[in-house]
């Protein structure tokens, strides 16, 4: 069969009436509007910004909520469900007035100032985590931590961490160079221990450049203490074990407040995602069109079989718009459409894995379906294997009566196949 003839629509409507038309066009599905051609010389004067609702923004909102929300929210449906099209049935006029009713901007702010909160508990949790895996490794210092992140007037302290040869002769060259004006200090963690070697050493300030040199010399390298922590080891890792408490305390209490939000919304937002994608896509045509004051064009294409019903579509806005319907010129890219009996459908998803068909050529999709199943059943040829493969098929065509078009046929392509196997099998 060939591929299917289209014809060019050119599509003059009162601006009056834009939404309404494409609305009617949307629903029905037959036309395809595509953007149309301007003039690099035309001033942007000619084609007036339309005003009403900006439904991008509103679209951005629901797209970050169902995003973030998804891993808080338990699907009644199920994801297999949700993919395979079970859904309730919603009129556009439902939707609309859902849109009214629920704000996605006010939803949308709430759930980021939560999730600015939770970010800032779980980067303070991570790094208490790792302030308590650092001090655990100190389990040996004795002194107040405050000598080594504040120290005094006249004496600092010193804590690095190093390979255990290289601390050994750090050691060393401190108290050679140093000599009584530095306490030095190395502990090894025993054989096979998996804590890190360190040092420590308090030296009067005047020295510090010395130790500084002496460090990089040795491949010492110092650990940073917050100047926070003042007591032992101990008081500190209590103190840290507190805090990280009531942290998660409050990293729950939001997670709480999440899943409560995400109950109570996400039913409403997911329809008004649908709602707000028909309502862009509508708007989108409306913006990529060329217009006057008064007239907007819309360019488009329909298939030949399908035009007459358009003009029938069109008859209750016969004083607001004009349809010219034109064959396709030699420059034109019309689009490709695949028009086949019912048993032939689901393999134009084959012949489109392969590429479309040149406009005006030959369609093989039914040619093809008899070859593909001989073949396939010949690869099988088990009829335990197809009686399975058909029987899944039958049962989710039956399960899931909403299932997008695509899904359904690649559905029935495999039945057949199913069918085919059992044949030789």
């Amino acid at each position: 069969m060939a591929v299917a003839r289209v014809k060019k629509i050119e599509l003059y409507v009162h601006r009056t009436a834009v939404e309404e038309v494409l609305s009617v066009l949307q629903e029905r599905g037959i036309t395809e509007i595509s953007a149309a051609e301007r003039s690099s010389a035309e001033e942007p004067s000619a084609h007036p910004a339309r005003s009403g609702r900006d439904y991008a923004v509103a679209l951005n909102d629901v797209n970050y909520l169902t995003r973030y929300l998804a891993p808080y929210y338990k699907d009644p449906v199920g994801t297999l469900g949700r993919m395979l099209g079970e859904r309730d049935d919603v009129s556009v006029e439902k939707l609309a007035a859902l849109a009214d009713k629920v704000d996605a901007g006010n939803l949308a702010a709430e759930a980021r100032k939560r999730e600015r909160r939770l970010t800032e508990l779980r980067s303070d949790m991570q790094q208490i985590k790792s302030l308590q895996q650092t001090l655990s490794g100190l389990g040996n210092f004795e002194p107040p931590l405050s000598m080594i992140t504040e120290g005094s007037q006249m004496v600092a302290g010193f804590l690095g961490t190093g390979r255990a040869e290289n601390l050994q002769e750090w050691k060393n060259a401190v108290e050679e160079t140093l000599g009584a004006d530095a306490e030095c200090r190395v502990w090894l963690p025993p054989k096979g221990s998996r804590d890190p070697a360190w040092g420590s050493v308090f030296y009067l300030r005047a020295f510090e450049d010395k130790l500084s040199e002496l460090c990089l010399k040795h491949s010492v390298t110092k650990i940073d203490l917050p100047s926070s922590l003042t007591g032992t080891v101990a008081e500190e890792q209590k103190k840290l074990s507190d805090k990280l408490a009531a942290l998660g305390q409050e990293e729950k209490y939001f997670v709480n407040w999440l899943q409560t939000f995400t109950d109570a919304h996400m039913d409403e937002i997911r329809r008004l995602g649908d709602y707000l994608t028909i309502m862009k896509t509508r708007q989108d045509a409306e913006d990529e069109s060329e217009r006057t004051e008064q007239v907007v064009l819309l360019r488009g294409w329909v298939p030949d079989s399908k035009a007459a019903e358009l003009k029938q579509i069109l008859v209750p806005y016969e004083k607001d718009v004009d349809l010219r319907l034109s064959d396709p010129a030699e420059d034109d890219d019309p689009p490709i459409v695949l028009e086949n009996r019912n048993c032939a459908k689901p393999f134009e998803m084959l012949t489109m894995l392969y590429g479309a068909p040149v406009y005006g050529s030959v369609d093989p999709s039914f040619p093809m379906m008899p070859f593909f199943l001989l073949f396939f059943g010949m690869c099988y040829a088990d009829a335990g294997y197809g009686i399975v493969i058909t029987a899944i098929a039958v049962y989710f065509l039956k399960k899931y009566r909403k299932m997008p078009e695509g899904i359904k046929r690649a559905l029935i392509l495999v039945k057949y196949c199913g069918i085919a196997t059992v044949i030789y099998g």
